[in-house]
């Protein structure tokens, strides 16, 4: 079976999935972990406010705009990546459990859950996702610094992008890497050999999260179960 096949069967499993009461209750971590950015953007915002006062001065208001805009330019996708990774590591054990029932949906697999589990599950995804992250920040400043001269700022942003979906592909897949017990050296081999199945979940991740307060509530939730119908049905490629 083809990868764009695998992804194809995966949503037309979707329903499947969706129509099982108990795949609902792991929607809960995305909501709480929604209300808390929400909060926190507003809290944020309540703090930043004077500073906008600031800027109807003369002068120093100038001053204050354009440090605030050259500090969001640069540094707004450096955030929009921290945040998203932070998101996945704190719902990343709830999405291995997710991950775990649609796999017993469909393949009949039971795999044996506790609280050490989870909390070992918790800081496999902090070591993974700092990894990935710090993969994304060296590759980004390459092409920022090498590539974008050269090439210009359209294909630079282009390969960002293809970067970080294939970095958030690897993170949404090693739910399944871990139940089958494949640790973290093996499991950056077979994403090299398997990039282009981590790129197009990642790239979907992408798609759904950027949508306002929807995409942090949905994107890991749906993915998290495309991703793992994907992972069973392309199992082979990644166990032998």
């Amino acid at each position: 079976m083809t990868v764009f096949n695998s992804y194809i069967q995966a949503f037309q499993q979707l329903g499947f999935y969706l129509s099982n009461g108990a795949i609902w209750k792991f929607i809960i971590p995305s909501v709480v972990v929604t209300v808390f950015y929400g909060l926190l953007f507003l809290m944020f915002s309540f703090i930043l406010a004077p500073l906008n006062l600031l800027t109807f001065l003369p002068w120093v208001g100038d001053f204050i705009q354009n440090t605030y805009d050259w500090l969001w330019n640069s540094s707004l996708s450096v955030v929009f990546y921290a945040q998203s990774f932070t998101v996945l590591t704190l719902l990343s054990p709830f999405m291995s459990l997710l991950s775990s029932k649609c796999d017993e949906m469909t393949t009949g697999f039971v795999d044996e859950y506790s609280t050490a589990r989870l909390i070992s599950d918790l800081w496999r995804a902090v070591k993974l996702n700092i990894r990935l992250f710090i993969l994304y920040l060296i590759t980004a400043a390459v092409i920022l610094w090498l590539i974008q001269p050269l090439l210009g700022e359209t294909v630079a942003k282009g390969l960002s992008y293809l970067l970080s979906s294939y970095l958030f592909g690897f993170s949404l897949f090693d739910y399944n890497f871990e139940r089958y017990q494949m640790n973290i050296s093996t499991t950056f081999k077979k994403g090299n050999t398997n990039w282009i199945v981590l790129l197009i979940g990642g790239t979907l991740f992408q798609f759904i999260y950027v949508i306002p307060i929807l995409g942090t509530l949905f994107a890991p939730f749906l993915v998290t179960i495309i991703t793992t119908h994907v992972f069973i049905t392309t199992k082979d490629s990644w166990i032998r």
